[in-house]
């Protein structure tokens, strides 16, 4: 039995541009996990992490293309955000 998240994320993975992206996060999510325990530790703030979330092009994930962003839908941010929450909690 699949959850509503698995069944429409499954209609929605169709597009290069979603499977790229969600790629990026996955590589991610690996480096995020590397330094979340001594963030962690330290109360740190993950400014590094969050400027590898820009260089990766997912800071403005489910902003419209309207403003010039790509306008992802919330379902790929939802599966995104959660790929990368997987990692550090904090930053995904």
């Amino acid at each position: 039995m699949s959850t509503l998240l698995e069944q429409v994320t499954a209609q929605n993975d169709s597009s290069p541009d979603v499977q790229v992206r969600f790629a990026k996060a996955a590589d991610l999510s690996k480096e995020l996990a590397a330094s979340a325990v001594h963030r962690d530790r330290t109360a740190g703030i993950p400014q590094l992490e969050i400027q590898r979330l820009r260089e990766a092009g997912l800071l403005p994930l489910v902003v419209p293309r309207a403003y010039g962003r790509i306008g992802a839908t919330w379902v790929e941010g939802l599966r995104i955000v959660r790929e990368l929450s997987k990692a550090d909690g904090s930053t995904g």
